[in-house]
């Protein structure tokens, strides 16, 4: 009879706990494949120079060829991973909020409607832009001088509230921007429109971040599992 008490005690304890510590939704690529994974990945080729090629350990993008996610993620979430500028005309661009439409003032360079986090070699900054369908222009929701250096790898990480959008390069926070604007809930990765123009990609990780009341709520319930652990060894 104990032992039937003690285990209807631990099952109660993981029904209560099942709803937070379910696995959100996440995704990790190091492109160590022959080929883009099709299972996480849709591949865009706009124009007859675009390329999306993995090869060696890299993904490398040429000519505005775009990586999007299969899969949306559902704000808050960090997009972490290591790029590398191969030209000096390059600009990389991760387009988060986005349901993959071209913004129609400027569909003759294929750019996204969503949130654009942009790496300009060319033009020594960073910034944070807004593709937005009815507008004759981007909204810079922030924008900074940095520069790169062509061939180098930087490790980068945007987080996104639903409101506010940072971005970290090498593990310091450069850049902040605010909206609540969302085209869609997909995420992509892509070069600048010119052939000579490409990015290499090392990896991409998409992590959800916690809720602050799943996070207190699954401490909670370890708690209880501790206690029940402890009465559970008094009890038998």
């Amino acid at each position: 009879m104990k032992c039937m008490k003690s285990g209807l005690s631990i099952t109660i304890v993981l029904t209560f706990l099942a709803p937070f510590t379910a696995s959100p939704q996440s995704l990790f690529d190091n492109f160590n494949g022959t080929s883009v994974n099709s299972s996480l990945w849709n591949v865009a080729l706009p124009f007859s120079q675009s390329q999306v090629i993995e090869s060696g350990g890299y993904l490398t993008t040429t000519g505005r060829g775009t990586l999007e996610t299969v899969q949306g993620f559902n704000s808050p979430y960090t997009i972490s991973g290591s790029v590398t500028l191969n030209n000096a005309d390059e600009h990389f661009s991760t387009v988060l909020r986005t349901d993959l439409s071209v913004w129609p003032p400027d569909a003759q360079y294929h750019e996204l409607n969503g949130i654009n986090v942009v790496f300009s070699a060319d033009g020594d900054q960073i910034s944070i832009q807004q593709f937005t369908p009815g507008q004759q222009n981007p909204i810079f929701l922030a924008l900074t001088s940095y520069s790169f250096v062509v061939g180098q790898p930087y490790d980068f990480t945007i987080t996104d509230d639903e409101t506010d959008i940072t971005l970290s390069i090498d593990g310091t926070e450069l850049l902040s921007g605010t909206s609540t604007y969302a085209a869609g809930d997909q995420i992509a990765f892509e070069s600048r429109e010119f052939s000579t123009t490409s990015s290499r990609l090392d990896f991409v990780q998409i992590s959800p971040v916690p809720e602050p009341s799943s996070v207190v709520l699954t401490g909670v319930g370890f708690g209880l599992i501790l206690i029940f652990r402890k009465w559970k060894q008094i009890v038998t």
